[in-house]
């Protein structure tokens, strides 16, 4: 079933199908639909001659069946990273320690001097969770500047007319 839109600008195929068709990689449903030359007809293109159109009909092409771009991520705050290198249970169970370490030494041996253990213990934790946070965020900033690269495509062709 085609929406209205699709069929009231002549196409013979909408978006959701024709990308199920490739996501899919299954040729049964390449063949319900005519094989490569019925699904050309469909979408009003030419195996041979590609598309033929004014700037209307690729607005048009673009507004029902989308741009042909990447979609960039949203970039990562580093305050994440801390969030999520938190998480670790390592350092939870430190964590406690820590608090327990700080509880005990100021219960036995007074303020100044019975919490040092315990903010070491903290001081370690804060140490290790940056740390892990600065590497994980540097590498997301690496894999970013890798995607950038990856999106320089440059594509050939050749035109041959009769």
């Amino acid at each position: 079933m085609i929406p209205e839109e699709f069929k009231a600008n002549g196409f013979g195929i909408s978006a959701d199908d024709a990308s199920s068709i490739v996501e899919s990689h299954n040729p049964e449903k390449l063949t319900l639909h005519g094989g490569v030359d019925g699904l050309a007809v469909k979408l009003k293109t030419c195996t041979t001659n590609g598309l033929a159109m004014d700037d209307q009909e690729l607005t048009c092409r673009q507004q029902l069946f989308g741009t042909n771009e990447f979609t960039e991520r949203e970039r990562l705050s580093f305050w994440l990273f801390v969030y999520e290198a938190l998480q670790d249970m390592t350092l939870t169970v430190l964590a406690v320690c820590a608090f327990v370490s700080l509880i005990v030494g100021i219960a036995t041996e007074g303020r100044p001097t019975g919490s040092h253990d315990g903010l070491g213990i903290v001081a370690s934790i804060l140490f290790v969770v940056f740390v892990t946070a600065t590497s994980d965020f540097r590498q997301s900033l690496h894999f970013r500047d890798l995607d950038k690269e990856k999106k320089k495509i440059s594509i050939r062709f050749t035109l041959y007319r009769k």
